[in-house]
């Protein structure tokens, strides 16, 4: 049986664990809205559109040279260039910014939120994770 604390010692602790986030909190925030503002050239929103109705989807160079008309090299090039990452990290920073969002906005297993922007394995998704926003899926949802 656990040690129970008194509620508003609870609440104290609570409290101070809330605060101690909301620096790193507001940070992610920023971050995330520094990611959207900075990718506004229409070809990249049209990559990120259709990442984003494909989440739970393989998505690879060649599907996405099909959908935009362009050869593989030409999209290869055009998003590295627009964006300064690989196609493959450009579509992985996309799911994670849509995990971040659904981390924010809704209740569900950190898990399930994975699977559905497009990570099969658990592990992988708290690993790129933790790179990219400098803390676990856990912290932000805390």
């Amino acid at each position: 049986m656990k040690p129970q604390l008194h509620p508003h010692l609870r609440h104290h602790f609570m409290l101070a664990d809330k605060q101690a986030l909301t620096p790193l909190f507001s940070t992610i925030q920023q971050k995330a809205a520094s990611w959207r503002q900075g990718h506004k050239d229409p070809f990249l929103l049209k990559i990120r559109d259709i990442v984003e109705e494909r989440l739970q989807d393989e998505i690879s160079i060649d599907d996405l040279a099909k959908i935009v008309y362009y050869s593989r090299v030409q999209v290869y090039r055009k998003i590295k260039a627009l964006s300064g990452q690989s196609p493959s990290r450009f579509i992985r920073t996309i799911r994670l910014y849509k995990a971040l969002e659904l981390l924010c906005t809704t209740d569900r297993k950190i898990s399930d939120i994975a699977t559905d922007v497009g990570f099969l394995d658990p592990k992988y998704f708290f690993r790129v994770f933790r790179i990219e926003f400098g803390e676990a899926p856990s912290a932000i949802r805390s």
